[in-house]
């Protein structure tokens, strides 16, 4: 069984390590969320900020499972936060 708070964590190491990368980002911020419920709640948000001054935004929704239940669920969450608070951001879902 997976444990979710040190996916999460790992998760989070891995994509900065990626976007710091990519010599476009001059910035960024991760944020993860401190509530774990079933509301539009994110595991993560990161702010980037790009060199052309652009602040584009990436929102992720973490799961333990790869099923198609679970996965259908992660959507159904970003959807809804996108729906409710960010139009403009990008989701990504992640599972191991």
């Amino acid at each position: 069984m997976v444990n979710t708070e040190n996916a999460v964590d790992q998760l989070t190491a891995i994509l900065e390590e990626i976007l710091r990368s990519i010599p476009l980002v001059r910035a960024l911020e991760a944020t993860r969320s401190k509530t774990a419920s079933a509301r539009a709640e994110l595991d993560l948000q990161l702010d980037l900020t790009l060199h052309d001054g652009t602040r584009p935004r990436i929102i992720v929704e973490f799961k333990t499972s790869g099923q198609p239940r679970s996965l259908r669920e992660a959507v159904r969450q970003l959807v809804s936060y996108r729906d409710n608070s960010d139009s403009t951001a990008y989701p990504v879902v992640a599972a191991p």
